[in-house]
């Protein structure tokens, strides 16, 4: 024989001769409500895969930035390059994309005026240092002598 009642709204164990729940009033003898109708539970994998494919997005929009900033960056400084002319030469050392890089012809690097300037300037530059190591004999002040 059954001697209580456990209420299906809070839990509380009643005697099997009450009708009514003593905490909560429910009604012990209706029938138990359902329980509440819940999604179905999501698997981990369906998560995984939706990273997954965001990060091949993410990494996809990336190589593609990357790839069309580095191309720019290449014209950029190949008209940079083209557009320099040191001394008279031509100093445009980006080649075309995919081109192989043909070997430099002998040249010459400096004219005979810039030669003779740099010359001039390191001569300054000696005699300015030589001038630095010179001992400095510096006037001393004589002291105060007071009365």
């Amino acid at each position: 024989m059954n001697t209580s009642k456990k209420c299906s709204e809070c839990g509380l164990v009643n005697f099997a001769t009450d009708d009514f729940c003593r905490r909560c009033s429910r009604d012990l003898n209706a029938p138990a409500p359902l329980p509440p109708l819940s999604s179905a539970p999501k698997s981990k994998s369906t998560l995984y895969v939706f990273l997954f494919v965001l990060a091949v997005i993410a990494f996809g929009g990336w190589a593609y930035w990357y790839k069309t900033g580095s191309d720019r960056e290449l014209k950029a400084k190949a008209e940079f390059y083209g557009r320099q002319n040191y001394a008279g030469h031509n100093v445009n050392s980006i080649p075309p994309a995919g081109a192989a890089t043909p070997a430099p012809a002998p040249r010459q690097l400096f004219d005979e005026d810039v030669m003779k300037k740099i010359n001039q300037d390191n001569e300054k530059m000696r005699r300015a240092y030589q001038e630095l190591q010179k001992p400095r004999n510096f006037p001393v002040p004589s002291p105060i002598v007071r009365p």
